[in-house]
């Protein structure tokens, strides 16, 4: 990892690592920890990486239980954000994250950026992943690089796990699963134009 962060960043990214002053219970105390090793290990890999923490209130809405926000700053127009502290297959969809934040380039297509252009509204985009999917890595980044190049659009990766309440909204839906505007779900895995045309649709 720290060979690929050498190799491949090529701007500051900032982390920053929100958690609640008074945690509700000693398992969020434990998340917040992890996540503090976690990112502390990360940023130690890179001078171009840098690690903050904030003590913030949790989110409000439907993931106000959220026990840490994890949010990355560098060469990204819109939010880049990650709700519960990454385990598992999460852990390289935050990497990977890191590395496209310092590009500001994303291996979109041309023509979906052209389209996110058409954006006039902000569009909020939670995909719910879990630690033991291996197959919602590539949904996630493809959230995470539509709010790289769009102002528009702020993106999160949430773990289910961490976020219960939203991942009870949902049910027995498959994972991974989007959460477009808080309005529409779009569960399963999602092709890169599937996906636009929702947020498209939320953002015109």
């Amino acid at each position: 990892m720290a060979r690929a962060f050498e190799q491949q960043l090529t701007g500051p990214v900032r982390i920053t690592l929100s958690v609640p002053p008074h945690p509700p219970d000693e398992a969020a105390v434990a998340t917040s920890r992890r996540a503090q090793a976690l990112l502390g290990e990360l940023a130690a890999l890179s001078p171009e990486i840098t690690l903050e923490t904030a003590a913030a209130a949790p989110l409000a809405d439907l993931v106000d239980d959220a026990p840490v926000v994890i949010t990355l700053a560098g060469k990204t127009r819109g939010g880049v954000h990650f709700a519960g502290t990454p385990a598992g297959y999460e852990v390289p969809i935050l990497v990977n994250a890191i590395l496209d934040v310092s590009r500001g380039e994303t291996g979109l297509s041309s023509g979906t950026v052209k389209v996110l252009e058409e954006l006039r509204n902000p569009v909020s985009v939670r995909m719910l992943v879990s630690a033991s999917c291996s197959t919602c890595a590539a949904d996630a980044r493809l959230a995470l690089q539509l709010a790289i190049v769009s102002p528009h659009v702020d993106a999160w990766v949430l773990d289910a796990a961490q976020v219960p309440r939203l991942a009870r909204r949902i049910g027995g839906k498959a994972l991974p699963a989007a959460l477009i505007n808080d309005i529409c779900w779009v569960p399963g895995a999602q092709a890169e134009l599937a996906l636009l045309a929702r947020v498209l649709f939320a953002g015109t």
